[in-house]
């Protein structure tokens, strides 16, 4: 970039590299003067100084500008912007091809983003290329926009990589305070999210900038000022990176309050129900359990059925259907009150609990209920029995007993299926579809295929999270079952949700490490396309949808048990009380 330098009456040309720092400059303008860096006073630059902290564009400097430099006091350094204050002025923000700029040549006015995200995360990838082009078209309009990515990433290879592929700046990953003081600040619950803010004054435009970019792509509406009541950040304000960081380290030694203390009890809990369920689906994979369930199903007889009446499905989906159909009215039965294992009376009333003996503890039970006789007084034993395979023999029990031997069915007729765990007291299976390549939703107590929102707008749940367990992976697929994801949203306390993420998405990781590459590669390419599918703003209304109030309420149980459990929802079965 060529420079002209005006010292009295003679005029000199610099080359200077835009990227250059003030320095730099002073040093090239002090060797054609011969005035002390030290005692030079420039005009031509608003305040008259050139400082060591922005390179020469965040300066305002172009081909061809002019300066005019004598000796004299240095003016006094500028204040810092609103963007030093928020992430100071000495953090060096990365371009994708290496190079750096400090925050002070971040833009003065217009719109500054910050990108939080993550390579490992779907929805992240998909709305990054959004993103991009419309970052570049703003831009090419001549529209002040600038972005910073604040990554999440796993390691500084991921975020490299990662950032390699956007065209705007990023915060170095080593930043990790300053991005979880970011993250406090505007209350990131997940990922990706954008946050714009007023590059003059440092308030927040709005905190959903991903909706803003998405609905007004081509920047009509920039600077987006009635996006929301632009404010300032709370706590934010006037905070550089020291004082960001002190307050965390002060907040930390703080005694914790008691809803740090609650999150950290939901956080344990989370963790130990998560590899609850991933422990309990490898029993799915043992030889031995599979030999004992294949001998109560009639495998040819589901198969014949199927071709004989393929219910409008693949060959491979029908199967599974007969399958569905056959466990619920032929081989599976629900117990209310176990019956009297002594005369066979269904007269019984519950009597309590018990521990369960020995034998009990083989079959996996965890508690057992009690059932007095009012015909003969006999006490009996109600195990509730975890075992898939022992399930398969004693052929009864609730939901949980349902799915779990279900699940094992599946998965003994070739097919790859999850276990799924509601967190309001429901459990069901999810089958992987050949022929429609998705997950599809089975229900064995209901006799219900396909039809994800059978809970939370028939049986009228108010769901939180369901997450799918198999000896591969973890996913949280609770958006499968409701549409409407922001009040459910709002129900999910227990834990952070990007932490669930995280978590959810390093479990999964952890299972697939040892499997071949290619089958990888295939659960990685399966796992993207089904985040996508799971991702609230990417749903679409299918053609065979059921309207909410055309579901059924719950149909298994007795009418007095499901009343309790807030079930009967819709139709007959809401009025057989």
């Amino acid at each position: 970039m060529k420079i002209f330098v005006v010292h009295g009456d003679k005029r000199h040309e610099l080359e200077s590299d835009p990227d250059d720092g003030a320095e730099v400059l002073k040093m090239q303008i002090s060797s054609v003067t011969d005035i002390d860096a030290e005692k030079m006073v420039v005009t031509g630059l608003g305040n008259g100084a050139l400082h060591d902290t922005a390179d020469l564009v965040a300066l305002g400097m172009r081909e061809g500008h002019v300066l005019t430099v004598r000796e004299g006091a240095v003016p006094a350094a500028a204040p810092p912007t609103n963007m030093e204050r928020l992430l100071g002025n000495e953090i060096q923000l990365l371009k994708k091809d290496g190079t750096s700029i400090t925050v002070a040549g971040l833009p003065k006015e217009g719109v500054i983003g910050l990108y939080f995200s993550a390579h490992w995360c779907p929805p992240c990838r998909g709305f990054t290329p959004k993103l991009a082009e419309a970052y570049n078209k703003i831009r090419s309009d001549g529209k002040a926009l600038e972005i910073v990515f604040v990554s999440s990433d796993k390691d500084e290879g991921a975020f490299a990589a990662y950032h390699a592929e956007q065209p705007w700046l990023a915060l170095p990953f080593a930043q990790r305070g300053l991005k979880n003081a970011l993250s406090n600040m505007f209350e990131i619950k997940g990922i990706p999210s954008l946050v714009l803010l007023d590059a003059a004054t440092g308030k927040t435009i709005t905190k959903d900038g991903r909706q803003v970019i998405s609905a007004d792509p081509e920047g009509r509406n920039f600077p987006w000022k009635t996006a929301g009541a632009a404010s300032a950040p709370a706590a934010g304000a006037g905070l550089n990176v020291n004082a960001l960081a002190a307050a965390l380290q002060q907040a930390t030694q703080q005694k914790k309050t008691q809803q740090e203390v609650q999150r950290e009890q939901g956080m344990a809990q989370m963790t130990s129900r998560i590899h609850s369920g991933c422990n309990h689906v490898l029993i799915y994979d043992r030889p031995d359990v599979r030999a004992q369930a294949m001998q109560h199903i009639p495998a040819d007889e589901i198969r014949k059925r199927a071709k004989e009446n393929p219910k409008n499905l693949g060959p491979r989906d029908a199967v599974v259907r007969h399958l569905l159909a056959w466990f619920k009215h032929e081989h599976f039965k629900w117990v209310n009150n176990a019956p009297c294992d002594a005369c066979g009376s269904k007269k019984t009333k519950n009597a309590g609990g018990d521990q369960p003996n020995a034998q009990e503890k083989t079959w996996m039970a965890g508690v057992v209920e009690l059932y007095k006789c009012e015909d003969c007084q006999h006490v009996t034993r109600f195990p509730r029995i975890n075992h898939p395979g022992k399930l398969m023999e004693t052929r009864r029990g609730r939901c949980g007993e349902w799915a779990n031997a279900f699940t094992l069915c599946c998965i003994c007729m070739g097919y790859e299926a999850r276990h799924v765990v509601d967190w309001t007291d429901h459990v069901w299976t999810e089958v992987y579809s050949e022929d429609q390549q998705r997950w599809i939703h089975c229900d064995a107590c209901e006799d219900r295929w396909d039809g994800p929102l059978l809970y939370c707008e028939g049986w009228k749940k108010k769901l939180t999270y369901c997450i799918a367990f198999s000896k591969e992976e973890v996913v949280d697929v609770t958006c499968r079952y409701t549409r409407q994801w922001d009040l459910c949203k709002a129900r999910r306390t227990l834990c952070p949700e990007l932490w669930l993420q995280e978590f959810i998405y390093s479990v999964s990781m952890q299972r697939r490490a040892s499997l071949p590459p290619a089958r990888q590669q295939l659960l990685s390419a399966r796992w993207e396309q089904e985040q996508k599918e799971l991702e609230p703003r990417n749903w679409v209304k299918p053609a065979n949808w059921e309207d909410g109030e055309a579901l059924p309420g719950r149909t298994t149980g007795s009418w007095e048990w499901r009343a309790a459990r807030g079930e009967l929802g819709n139709g007959d079965a809401a009025a057989a009380g």
